[in-house]
């Protein structure tokens, strides 16, 4: 998908969370904001529950998304990013 992004216009941003030691975990990027130099990341992470069963596995949850770059404070250089979590606990529903 990044093949198909217009860096003239649009950007690119990821989050990464890193190797983790085990399945369950997950990483979402729910919407961005704007104040000022600042850009606002609101994301999700999704953990398993204390004492829930999960698969031995090194895994590296991600979420890349694109946006116009129209949002963003000019210059560039001045750019702020503040990352706004929520952890989620997967319900008994079949979240995540």
């Amino acid at each position: 998908q990044l093949e198909q992004v217009n860096y003239g216009e649009e950007c690119v941003l990821a989050l990464l969370r890193g190797y983790q030691g085990g399945s369950g975990m997950d990483v979402e990027i729910q919407r961005l904001n704007v104040q000022g130099n600042t850009l606002y990341v609101y994301a999700d992470f999704w953990e398993p529950p204390v004492g829930a069963a999960s698969q031995t596995a090194i895994t590296s949850p991600r979420h890349i998304i694109k946006f116009p770059c129209a949002l963003l404070p000019q210059p560039l250089a001045a750019l702020q990013i503040e990352l706004v979590p929520e952890i989620k606990l997967p319900s008994s529903e079949g979240d995540r």
